[in-house]
């Protein structure tokens, strides 16, 4: 429980100067006479620096008294036996008044530079601790943008104005086989084929002319990267800038599309086949829409692509022969295949066409079936034969 402060205290220790006073010149007054306020001057200050105000104006009416009482010569009633000695106590007071006024301002003074010391310590721990906070969250951002770099799949290379690495990350590392020791300062051409490095170099300039802050590369065309064991691998880039210290400094974003890239080629080579192969091939869903026709399907049945895409393959089926799609279409549902069933199809002229068919279920990526393959060969003539 706090107490509330003894403020009758310090005026009432400001009265003890006074009586030491009295007490040193009662003791030495046979060699002090006639100064009759030589101890009670320096009383009434420390009284004033104890008590403030109130106090040194308690020291100094209680010295006064002391004085007059016993070292002013007096007649009985109370009247001075010298003018002087009147004058004398009487600046002796107002000497104490003053005393005590200038040591109350003192004071006052003192306890404002003090409150505004506080304050200011106050502040400066506050900025302190908001500037600590500030380095802590930015040493949180750095660490989080370090290990989001770090970790990202795909390339980031940073590079100052004059185009020479300063940040090459992990995966920069693994593609272009390169340690970032070795790739920082170093040109951001050392990682391009010659042949495209000039092309490269000039449409980083230009980009950092624009004032856009970010776009793709592929106004250059097919690009390259060059690993540090000479392969070249075709790449895709984005490209970023940003001012630092007013100094541009650019960020490329580099993926490695060899994978894809063969898995394209693979896919084109793939319809190729499909399209060149003389045999009927057909997709489509298990709803029996078509969703691919190659050119043997437009061959062999007459009808374009663009005839039979979206329309149902039972329009090449004939009417008494659609139960047979629709026991194909219950094996595929339960990811069986049928293998060579020989049946007639109906080609646009109306002419029927004997055909051997094979048929397996399509799968996405996630393993659903989602439609059907059919391949379908011509065998009127063998039939004939």
């Amino acid at each position: 429980m706090n107490r509330k402060p003894q403020t009758w205290l310090p005026p009432v220790l400001a009265l003890a100067p006074p009586l030491v006073a009295l007490l040193l010149q009662s003791l030495l007054w046979w060699w002090l006479n006639p100064l009759i306020g030589i101890f009670f001057y320096p009383a009434i200050f420390v009284s004033s620096w104890i008590g403030g105000l109130r106090g040194g104006l308690w020291a100094t009416g209680i010295s006064a008294v002391l004085v007059w009482h016993y070292f002013v010569p007096t007649v009985p009633n109370f009247a001075a036996g010298e003018p002087r000695a009147l004058l004398s106590l009487s600046v002796f007071v107002a000497m104490g008044v003053l005393f005590g006024m200038v040591h109350e301002r003192l004071e006052n003074t003192l306890q404002a530079v003090r409150g505004l010391n506080e304050e200011l310590e106050t502040r400066v721990r506050d900025r302190t601790s908001e500037l600590a906070a500030s380095h802590e969250a930015t040493r949180e951002s750095e660490e989080r943008m370090t290990g989001i770099v770090g970790s990202a799949m795909d390339a980031i290379i940073s590079v100052d104005s004059s185009q020479s690495i300063v940040l090459f990350n992990a995966a920069a590392e693994r593609m272009f086989r390169c340690p970032a020791a070795s790739a920082l300062g170093q040109p951001l051409g050392k990682f391009i084929p010659q042949r495209f490095s000039e092309a490269h170099v000039q449409h980083v300039e230009d980009f950092g002319k624009t004032g856009v802050t970010s776009r793709t590369t592929s106004s250059l065309g097919t690009l390259c990267g060059l690993r540090a064991d000479g392969e070249e691998f075709p790449i895709e880039a984005s490209i970023s800038q940003v001012d630092v210290a007013g100094q541009k400094n650019y960020t490329v974003i580099l993926r490695d599309i060899t994978e894809r890239r063969r898995d394209e080629e693979a896919k084109e080579l793939l319809a190729a086949i499909v399209d060149s192969s003389s045999d009927s091939i057909i997709g489509h869903n298990l709803n029996g829409i078509v969703t691919s026709w190659n050119s043997g399907a437009e061959q062999m049945f007459g009808y374009s692509a663009s005839e039979m895409i979206g329309q149902s393959i039972t329009r090449i089926i004939p009417t008494d022969r659609q139960s047979d799609e629709d026991r194909i279409l219950s094996l595929i549902r339960r990811g069986e295949r049928v293998e060579h069933i020989e049946t007639v199809r109906v080609t646009k002229s109306g002419a029927q066409v004997a055909v051997s068919v094979s048929v397996s279920p399509i799968k996405d990526a996630s393993g659903q079936i989602t439609g059907a393959s059919k391949v379908a060969r011509n065998i009127t003539e063998r039939k004939q034969t």
